[in-house]
């Protein structure tokens, strides 16, 4: 069951049809965003004006699909829905993937590459995971200028790395978060703070919900 904010509390709650928004803990202003101008996940600044439905997702849960699986979909316009894919970065780095809209022209690279997972951290907070938790969604650089890129990175503790989901208000089955609305207050502990960097010390994956 979500919190009285809206914010979805572990896996279960990642139900189908259910639309959200991905808050990151660098800063409760900051969601993630997928444009038809930017191929690739985004940064996006909810007091930056007017917000686009592209920051909002929808949890996609196919019959048959574990429990712990889902994919997202973003709507650049109504009736067209686009899903977010993870891309392996193709300059023969071990290490990065994109978050990457599914429509780019990008190879398949298999029936995995728009699955997402998550491993609660706290509370509300979670890692966004590919299906084999190899990568989480990662605030690249930690940088939260508008239209700065989230890539794929591997866990390494940092708060780039962590986000919360909440549900956007009128949208499907929002009425189980009860006091859900358009800009309720913030987390607790979603205040801006410095953050840990890639580079800085592993502290080990979070523990799979």
């Amino acid at each position: 069951m979500p919190d009285a904010s809206g914010n979805l509390l572990g896996i279960d709650d990642f139900t189908n049809g259910r639309q959200v928004r991905f808050h990151s803990y660098l800063d409760p202003d900051v969601v993630m965003a997928l444009t038809p101008e930017n191929p690739h996940a985004c940064v996006h600044h909810l007091s930056s004006g007017a917000v686009p439905r592209q920051t909002v997702f929808t949890i996609h849960k196919a019959p048959g699909t574990p429990q712990d699986r889902f994919e997202l979909s973003v709507a650049f316009e109504p009736g067209w829905d686009v899903q977010l894919a993870w891309v392996a970065w193709d300059d023969g780095s071990d290490s990065g993937t994109s978050l990457t809209n599914a429509t780019t022209g990008v190879p398949n690279q298999g029936p995995d590459m728009n699955v997402f997972t998550i491993d609660v951290v706290d509370g509300c907070w979670f890692a966004l995971n590919n299906s084999d938790h190899t990568r989480v969604a990662d605030v690249s650089g930690s940088g939260t200028a508008e239209g700065n890129e989230i890539i794929g990175y591997p866990w390494n503790g940092g708060d780039n790395q962590r986000w919360r989901a909440q549900i956007v208000a009128g949208s499907a089955l929002d009425s189980e978060a009860g006091d859900a609305v358009a800009d309720p207050p913030a987390a607790k502990g979603s205040q801006p703070r410095a953050p840990r960097q890639h580079g800085s010390p592993a502290k080990g994956h979070p523990a799979k919900s």
